[in-house]
């Protein structure tokens, strides 16, 4: 089951969803996932995402409550030069029990999009940092950095 929500009230576009699937039926672990988003664009160009999800266990997997939180913050803006849009933004996310009891994930990310209208254009750069918290599992902290372009034609 999902629902699905877009207008532009004024100066805000407004993007929704939110879903539930009953898995009792192909998971010997899952009874029921659910997760909904919302992301909100103003004029100025300042723009946020958020969505949230998790799952109801069953059987010996009751134990573990599997969910997650995510949220998006950017800004857009022609004025900083003449190539075209450049794009900012910051996001988080916390990630528990996905995979077994107390262990907890969490995720830090800045990316930074440059369009190049003449070219069609858009370069992006981006930097990530992983962390994992699990019972019995001595993990470092992951940093990942990546750049790309993108053509469109």
């Amino acid at each position: 089951l999902a629902a699905f929500y877009g207008q532009k009230i004024a100066t805000v576009a407004i993007k929704a969803a939110a879903s539930f699937v009953d898995m009792s039926p192909v998971s010997d672990t899952v009874k029921s996932q659910y997760s909904g988003s919302l992301a909100l664009r103003h004029n100025s160009g300042w723009n946020t995402a958020f969505a949230v999800g998790g799952q109801d266990m069953k059987g010996d997997a009751n134990r573990q409550h599997p969910w997650f939180v995510y949220l998006k913050l950017g800004y857009r803006t022609k004025a900083l030069n003449s190539l075209g849009r450049m794009a900012f933004s910051l996001d988080y996310g916390v990630f528990d029990e996905l995979n077994a009891v107390d262990e907890e994930a969490t995720v830090w990310g800045l990316q930074l999009v440059q369009s190049i209208d003449a070219w069609h254009t858009e370069i992006f750069a981006g930097w990530r940092r992983h962390s994992l918290d699990s019972p019995g599992i001595d993990s470092g902290a992951i940093n990942l950095v990546g750049t790309g372009a993108r053509l469109k034609f």
